[in-house]
């Protein structure tokens, strides 16, 4: 701050007291004295606010930032939630009309942590500062038309006058015809011409200072005001955005064109005219924020804890795996035709025999029994989950690899999406652009389904099928399931990695076993119910990885 800049204590103002100002408190967005300071910092209703000491402090702004607290649907309400899976801020009235089924709704205060230095601070940064360049581009624009049209009408005049020294009679009328059309024309024109240089430079205007309170936020604000800032802003971009990309394609450089005829015997009045001519203006504006850009603000640690040894039972891959109530892990072994029931330490309690191959299994809601896909046998297999006692079959019309429970019926997936009867029947067939045969199938928790067609990932609306988003940096994705955060795993077998992917789709990192060796070939994997595990089954590699998950 300038030395010369006096303030005053707000809370001693009110109380009638002029105390020096000694910081700032970003919460509060109020200056305090000393006293008023060091009472901030211990009081127990505000020891979490953000306070900056004056001297740090570059400036302070004139407007206070108290609309970022308010929730724009409903004003009377603050905005103390986040919700991961929408990615978006809200208010407790937001959450019963909108979120009720989210179950990622944490307190803003809670998850902005690391909000400065994420990439979604940077995407924003970048974005304003993009857009105030575009503007920039758009006033020098029009002011160099601008001064364009007056150079033209210049050199219109000189032609002009020379074009009447070589008129008779008719010299005085045409003259006044021409120069009244060339100055209406120009005044219409230049009329535009300006209001375009007055609407760019109050939107510069207006950008400009949202990157001044921007950039102060970022090096003086608390972490909760920059999320709810950002958390705006974001959306405020991409509309920006989308009405200057409109506004650009429409913005036309105006050229005030002469034209002589050349047939000087014809009716003089049609001897000249002056006419505009439109062309599109050069520039362009480049967006700087990533498409979906989503600030993730919790995930799973996941830590390699020990592996289930497949071997000594002659299983030497794992193609699909559950978790029951009680953590028990139910598996399918492709090659060896079985299904097998280990204990969560890896103690094998059941194995069941059949004469085709299991692909995928999913336990059922009502919790006792399971269902297995049989591709090579078109069917589907019930069993008790515990006993693993078959129950009966059901043939299907399609050959299915994948397999997702309902109450009265299934999700099943191969060379397209079925949605099937519990005795078969097909209700309704989901195509599906890809040629590849579908390998795993996972509901989300709003009306969203995630799929593997072998090579990539998908997410699909449930109710048409249209898609959501498409995860294609995978070379052979099979097993996927959704931590308690919404996050994505993403079993990519011939990478030998797990891909961890946020709500939107987008990628945040890849697990590692922990191992030399790497993380083999994963073919299938699952979260325990309470999300503390996860398995991991391989492809030929005789075993399944457990990880711990905090």
């Amino acid at each position: 701050m300038a030395s010369g800049d006096q303030l005053f204590c707000d809370p001693c103002s009110r109380g009638d007291t002029v105390s020096s100002g000694y910081s700032r408190c970003s919460d509060c967005e109020e200056i305090l004295c000393a006293p008023c300071d060091k009472a901030h910092r211990i009081s127990k209703l505000t020891l979490s606010h953000y306070i900056t000491n004056i001297q740090d402090l570059t400036r302070i702004p004139k407007e206070p930032n108290i609309q970022l607290r308010f929730c724009d649907n409903h004003p009377e309400k603050n905005i103390d939630f986040y919700c991961v899976f929408h990615d978006a801020i809200c208010c407790q009235t937001c959450i019963l009309e909108s979120h009720r089924a989210c179950e990622q709704i944490s307190l803003i205060d809670d998850v902005c942590d690391g909000i400065k230095s994420s990439a979604l601070v940077e995407d924003v940064s970048k974005a304003v500062s993009s857009l105030l360049r575009t503007y920039d581009s758009v006033i020098e624009n029009r002011k160099t038309n601008k001064e364009l049209i007056y150079s033209q009408e210049t050199i219109i005049k000189e032609s002009i006058v020379k074009l009447k020294q070589c008129l008779l009679e008719h010299v005085d009328t045409l003259e006044q015809s021409l120069l009244a059309d060339l100055t209406k024309l120009k005044e219409e024109t230049v009329k535009q011409l300006d209001a375009e240089i007055t609407e760019s430079k109050l939107m510069s205007e207006n950008w400009q200072k949202t990157k001044l309170e921007f950039d102060f936020n970022v090096k003086h604000g608390s972490n909760s005001q920059l999320f709810r800032l950002v958390e705006k802003l974001k959306n405020q971009i991409s509309e920006e955005e989308r009405k200057l990309q409109d506004k650009l394609a429409n913005t036309l450089n105006v050229d005030v064109k002469y034209v002589v005829r050349e047939d000087s015997s014809n009716i003089i009045s049609a001897l000249a005219a002056i006419s505009l001519e439109n062309q599109s203006c050069s520039i362009e504006h480049v967006s700087q924020m990533q498409k979906n850009a989503q600030f993730v603000p919790s995930m799973l640690s996941l830590t390699l804890d020990t592996s289930i040894d497949l071997s000594s039972h002659g299983i030497s891959s794992i193609s699909g795996i559950e978790v029951t109530s009680d953590n028990k892990l139910l598996l399918c072994s492709y090659i060896a035709k079985e299904i097998l029931q280990y204990n969560d330490d890896g103690t094998l309690l059941k194995k069941k025999a059949l004469n085709t191959n299991p692909y995928q299994i999913q336990i059922m809601p009502n919790d006792t029994q399971a269902a297995v896909t049989m591709p090579f046998k078109s069917g589907i297999l019930i069993i008790d989950s515990s006993s693993l006692a078959s129950i009966r079959e059901i043939d299907t019309e399609k050959k299915y690899f994948a397999i997702l429970t309902f109450n009265n019926s299934f999700v099943v997936g191969g060379n397209v999406l079925d949605m099937i009867t519990m005795d078969g029947k097909v209700n309704r067939t989901i195509e599906m652009p890809q040629d590849s045969s579908i390998r795993c199938i996972v509901k989300r928790r709003d009306d969203t389904l995630l799929y593997t067609n072998y090579f990539k990932l998908y997410c699909i609306r449930l109710f048409d099928g249209s898609s959501v988003f498409e995860y294609t940096a995978t070379e052979e994705a099979r097993g996927i399931d959704e931590d308690r955060y919404g996050c994505i795993y993403v079993a990519d077998k011939t990478s030998k990695r797990i891909l961890r992917l946020a709500p939107d789709g987008s990628l945040i990192d890849t697990i590692e076993s922990g191992n030399e060796e790497g993380i083999g070939s994963p073919l299938a994997l699952r979260f325990s119910p309470d999300y503390s595990k996860l398995y991991v089954g391989l492809n030929e590699n005789k075993m399944v990885l457990v990880y711990k998950c905090k």
